[in-house]
């Protein structure tokens, strides 16, 4: 049963707003109950079985909605929901192939449909699939048409930006995407374009338009655009003075989330604290709500009490399954981090393993000695997978959004001064993966180092295979859980 009544008014109309608006904010369990109802209480309509479906697919009980929009593609075959449903299904499921051939019927059969979105997905997929000439000629076809929104844009330069990494006049694309994002992406779609010119070179560049777009930003959404980026192209020590004109800011239009979010970026937890007990009311409806009320209670307790949590840290390295670990932490209830701190956009660090229940990625691989003493109840999960399909997915991954999968390519990139989180990230980097021989030897050197640390503390340490078909039950018997009633999460299962 949905957990907000449904509308007094017998309005279909009404009913499917309100089914809606769980939908748009993503509550898929509540999306899931509320079109139920719906269905129930007014009858079938394509439409809304489509929209139960899809909301079974974020759930990912992929086979119940796929099952549905077979029904939907079979018996109202004059509705584009049921082959627009298989199509995210197939990619979903990373038949790429075969969403494509999808789509295809879909802008064949059904004008009425919604053509560009599909064309979208269609460029989503083909870059996927590594076929970016495909890509940037129909993303160019969108951008031409004057009624290109900036989804289209973004996603134009995305790909531009992605398909520039391994070529020879690579800085002289990125200059120029970076012009294109101003001129066209920034007031439109601060926070993303923000993030995205954070991709681009050099960081020079980046660093003035930051500085203007803080001059500017006089809307929540540009506010949290421009914090996206400070991290990312300011050296640590100087993150300081970005994050105080935005709070600043921040007060003065009264954006209460991200002033409490900024006085966590710029250390001042009492304040934070104080601060959230005053305007805790004005943001209880806001996506990181649950986050900082749980933050607020934890940095108000005497800290040899945090020291003392049962936090659980993940030290798997990169591409052996820390997203769905995470996903799956936060399944569990406990408030789970990975790579990022969802709150400020810094790279994980001492603080936020403090200040969080949960943290994953490698950005905690490296720390996990220091972690066992630093909270002595903590537990640790090593993800894994087998080497060689190690190799394939960090060499992948690296070569799409780095231009580079190698490890000499990689080595010379993080000389540089010109990677997102620059000395941080590439510590990471080289402390990890770049000062071994080899990219095997550095999987095999932390496999060992990790092994005889954790020989001698029995109970502390859980490797978990997800690709092995591993799970709840090793996840939940480790931490004393019990096992969730839905899927265990593979997010990223069909990526790089």
């Amino acid at each position: 049963m949905p957990t907000e009544a449904p509308p007094v008014s017998r309005d279909p109309a009404e009913w499917a707003r309100w089914a809606a608006d769980a939908s748009q904010r993503k509550l898929w369990d509540e999306a899931l109950a509320r079109w139920q109802l719906c269905i129930d209480d007014f009858g079938e309509r394509p439409h809304w079985i489509a929209q139960r479906a899809h909301a079974l697919r974020h759930l990912g009980r992929l086979d119940e909605a796929e099952s549905i929009f077979r029904q939907l593609a079979a018996g109202r075959p004059k509705n584009f929901t049921g082959l627009d449903g298989l199509a995210h299904i197939a990619s979903d499921r990373g038949e790429f192939e075969l969403a494509l051939a999808h789509l295809e019927q879909c802008l064949e059969r059904y004008s009425d449909g919604p053509r560009r979105s599909w064309k979208r997905l269609q460029a989503q997929l083909l870059l996927k699939l590594g076929r970016n000439d495909e890509v940037l000629a129909l993303l160019r076809s969108m951008i031409d048409d004057q009624s290109a929104g900036p989804d289209d844009k973004f996603l134009y330069a995305r790909t531009a930006r992605d398909s520039s990494l391994t070529m020879p006049d690579r800085d002289d694309r990125q200059r120029a995407l970076v012009q294109f994002v101003g001129e066209h992406l920034v007031q439109e779609m601060p926070r993303a374009a923000m993030q995205l010119l954070a991709t681009l070179g050099p960081i020079a560049d980046m660093r003035a338009v930051l500085r203007d777009a803080e001059r500017r930003a006089w809307t929540a959404n540009e506010i949290e655009g421009c914090m996206m980026v400070v991290p990312r192209v300011t050296p640590r020590a100087s993150c300081g003075a970005s994050w105080e004109r935005l709070y600043v800011r921040a007060r003065e239009i009264g954006a209460h989330d991200l002033e409490l979010r900024l006085l966590l970026a710029l250390g001042r937890w009492q304040e934070f604290v104080e601060r959230f007990d005053v305007v805790h009311a004005t943001i209880a409806e806001t996506t990181h709500f649950a986050l900082l009320k749980k933050l607020r209670e934890r940095l108000a307790r005497p800290r040899h009490e945090v020291f003392a949590e049962e936090k659980v840290f993940g030290i798997g390295l990169s591409r052996t399954g820390t997203s769905s670990l995470s996903k799956a932490l936060e399944l569990l209830g406990y408030d789970s981090v990975h790579w990022t701190n969802p709150l400020t956009f810094q790279l994980l660090s001492g603080p936020d393993f403090y200040m969080f229940g949960a943290a994953t990625d490698c950005c905690v691989s490296p720390e996990f000695e220091k972690l066992f003493y630093l909270y002595p109840n903590a537990r640790f999960v090593r993800t894994r997978r087998s080497l060689e399909s190690w190799l394939a997915s960090f060499e992948s991954h690296h070569a799409h959004y780095s231009g580079t999968g190698s490890r000499e390519g990689l080595r010379a990139l993080f000389d540089g001064p010109d990677n997102t989180f620059m000395l941080d990230h590439a510590a990471l980097e080289f402390g990890l993966f770049l000062n071994a021989p080899s990219l095997a030897d550095a999987y095999e050197q932390f496999d060992m180092r990790v092994r005889n640390f954790f020989a001698d503390k029995p109970g502390k340490l859980l490797e978990l295979d997800l690709f092995a078909g591993q799970g709840w039950p090793a996840l939940c018997g480790f931490l004393g859980r019990a096992v969730p009633n839905r899927p265990f999460p593979r997010l990223n299962a069909s990526s790089r």
